[in-house]
């Protein structure tokens, strides 16, 4: 898991500080990503690396994963730059990947290509079906 890096450790802060006091209970990780418009996956790993150095606190309730201020000194202990995005990245490209692929199976059933298809085939196993009545088997027991 890559290190937060001070001031994305600081982001995600204040994000729970002011959804704490919006909201007046602790946020999950994924309201913290929604304020922030970030990807919940990512901030559910920076979030669980916070809570590890004690920068943030986790509170467990019965249905979900809250998030409370911890130690803010263990900040100084953090890089001041980012040292890999690539988690960003691979992120990044896995939700395009999806995008592309969502729309594509959009594209599919309304355009009518998927019941075109399906239609197809249906035809080619019956024509398939109808070669193999037509053939008579060979007697065994014939000369």
């Amino acid at each position: 898991m890559t290190e937060p890096t001070r001031d994305r450790a600081r982001l995600l802060l204040s994000a729970v500080r002011v959804l704490a006091f919006r909201e007046q209970a602790p946020p999950t990780p994924e309201e913290v990503a929604a304020l922030l418009g970030l990807p919940p996956e990512g901030v559910r790993l920076e979030t669980a690396r916070l809570t590890e150095l004690g920068i943030l606190r986790a509170v467990r309730s019965a249905y979900a994963l809250h998030l409370e201020v911890g130690d803010e000194a263990a900040l100084a202990e953090l890089p001041e730059e980012e040292n890999a995005p690539a988690m960003d990245d691979a992120l990044a490209e896995f939700r395009r990947r999806k995008e592309e692929e969502a729309q594509r199976m959009e594209r599919l059933f309304q355009d009518g290509e998927g019941e075109r298809r399906r239609r197809e085939r249906l035809r080619g196993m019956d024509e398939a079906l109808e070669g193999f009545r037509k053939k008579k088997p060979r007697n065994p027991f014939e000369d």
